[in-house]
């Protein structure tokens, strides 16, 4: 049974009632919010038939919803906390479906964990609380922003599926990998404070730029990385399927790491420079009827093993890569690079000797 009852104020007027147990909703009619509140997890015997009832009557109203920060769980999100008839499943309005709503979040009273806004099409997470099953039902492809604010060590696994972002936003404490290499964006932004990431030319990079942990959306042949990268970490060059077509992979860089080149497009080419001593593990994961063209010089033993017996790798070996490098080597002998000078011949950096 409902039982609710309706409170007018001068300043606010409120409809409000039991859910079950100790959690309660409540509708302010001014701001057109509906609360959630309670301690814990929903109960599972909350089921699709019972909870649509108690707000049917303000469903086109509904702006934004939030819910309660102890509130750790919703069991049946999508179906459980849905608007419409207890007796009949066709006329259930899911949060999703809610025609005026503009925003879902946690209690915003100190500071967001968590919250959709579906006006700005951004997605904010606050904090390691943070569950999918809050969102289930929502269509998060849709999302442009996400804004991972202090307060989270990782970013969870939202399922965007290869979504194009305009933008990645990284806040303090984030310190974990994990999942990051599954966002697509045009642009990473971390925070100066963050000690673990940076960014550089909207990519997102370990702090000292030594690594790459996932590249933008590359629409650029070149990666137009910073000239202190060594690594190609895991799947960084994946970022949601990030390359679109070739890419040369940057003077310098030292080791790929596993299925480095994962989101490569088939029928693309690689360019590989003489820098490159190590491969950890297979870099590249294609059909074997599909077809990737390698290009790398005869001093390069590493991609030459790696390529070695693979009909999906079309190798075409040089004499020389310098023309794919022109701003980093040079044919003419020495060439400045922080500040020191350093000798280049046929093209390839000559180890061991530095002139200051």
């Amino acid at each position: 049974a409902c039982s609710s009852f309706f409170h007018a104020t001068a300043h606010a007027e409120t409809v409000s009632g039991t859910i079950v147990d100790t959690f309660t909703w409540s509708f302010d009619t001014n701001t057109d919010t509906l609360t959630i509140s309670g301690e814990g997890a929903l109960p599972q015997s909350l089921t699709e038939y019972a909870v649509g009832s108690y707000w049917k009557a303000f469903e086109s109203d509904i702006q934004h919803i939030i819910i309660d920060d102890a509130i750790t769980e919703f069991q049946r999100v999508s179906n459980g906390l849905a608007t419409g008839s207890e007796n009949n499943l066709a006329y259930l309005t899911r949060f999703s479906e809610l025609p005026a709503l503009k925003s879902i979040s946690d209690s915003p009273e100190n500071g967001y964990a968590w919250k959709l806004d579906l006006e700005n099409n951004s997605l904010t997470i606050g904090s390691d609380s943070f569950q999918t099953g809050f969102l289930e039902g929502f269509d998060l492809t849709s999302i442009h922003q996400l804004i991972l604010n202090d307060g989270v060590t990782f970013c969870p696994d939202l399922q965007l599926n290869g979504t194009l972002l305009e933008s990645v936003t990284i806040g303090q404490s984030l310190q974990k990998k994990d999942n990051l290499t599954k966002l697509n964006t045009e642009k990473f932004a971390v925070d100066a404070q963050n000690k673990y990431f940076a960014s550089y030319n909207g990519s997102l990079y370990a702090k000292d730029l030594s690594e790459l942990i996932c590249s933008k959306n590359l629409s650029a042949y070149d990666l137009d990385a910073p000239s202190q990268l060594r690594t190609i970490g895991p799947n960084a060059l994946n970022g949601g399927n990030a390359l679109k077509q070739s890419i040369v992979i940057p003077w310098g860089v030292t080791t790929l790491d596993g299925y480095a080149l994962l989101g490569i497009n088939w029928d693309s080419t690689v360019i590989f420079p003489d820098t490159l001593t190590d491969i950890d593990g297979d870099i590249l994961s294609i059909p074997r009827d599909s077809s990737v063209t390698f290009i790398y010089s005869s001093a390069n033993s590493v991609i030459k093993e790696q390529a070695q017996g693979r009909i999906e790798i079309n190798s075409v070996i040089l004499d020389s890569v310098v023309q794919y490098y022109p701003q980093t080597t040079s044919s003419a002998g020495f060439v400045t690079e922080n500040g020191n000078t350093y000798y280049y011949k046929d093209g390839k950096k000559v180890t061991g000797l530095q002139y200051i």
